[in-house]
């Protein structure tokens, strides 16, 4: 059975193309996206979003928020208010997002909720690429590793691995 939730929160975006795949899926499933990133390009404004409106309709971009900020400082709480499930997609790196993403985004979903780690594996090689950090089972091109493997094995949280990813459940406080 799909995950479908009313909230999905991606942190990092660069040119968007998770952004678009999100807010595809929203269209169908009726629920908000919150995008949060900083990238000094501006990708999605400057490329992304102009090229998606001369074949989408404006009110494709409706469920959709983009912000444009540093995520160690983004008052989460805000984002998730009102919300009964989360997905979170985490695909912005450094142990400084880490710990603001562990510390003050997952203590704040809703009980139902389900957080996907992209770039990390269960291998020293993926995708004939060297892993140059490893935690645990965990291996990974960067270093949020640390403290995300910390967390896990400190709280004695399951999580599933897939090709490049992780999945776990923030635990219900």
């Amino acid at each position: 059975m799909a995950f479908e939730s009313d909230l999905v929160i991606e942190l990092g975006r660069g040119w968007g193309n998770s952004t678009c795949v999100f807010t595809e899926a929203a269209q169908r499933i009726g629920c908000r996206v919150v995008s949060v990133g900083f990238d000094a390009e501006h990708g999605w404004e400057s490329r992304t979003a102009p090229r998606l409106s001369t074949i989408v309709e404006p009110e494709w971009f409706a469920p959709l928020t983009v912000i444009h900020d540093d995520i160690t400082t983004v008052d989460f709480r805000r984002l998730i208010d009102g919300s009964r499930r989360a997905l979170v997609y985490w695909d912005a790196h450094g142990t400084d997002v880490a710990e603001a993403v562990l510390e003050r985004l997952v203590p704040s979903l809703p009980p139902d909720n389900r957080i996907v780690v992209d770039d990390v594996w269960q291998a020293p090689e993926r995708y004939g690429q060297q892993a140059e950090y490893h935690a645990g089972t965990m291996w990974s091109m960067f270093d949020e590793i640390f403290p995300l493997w910390d967390y896990l094995t400190n709280r004695d949280i399951e999580y599933e691995s897939g090709s490049r990813y992780i999945t776990f459940r923030a635990p219900v406080p």
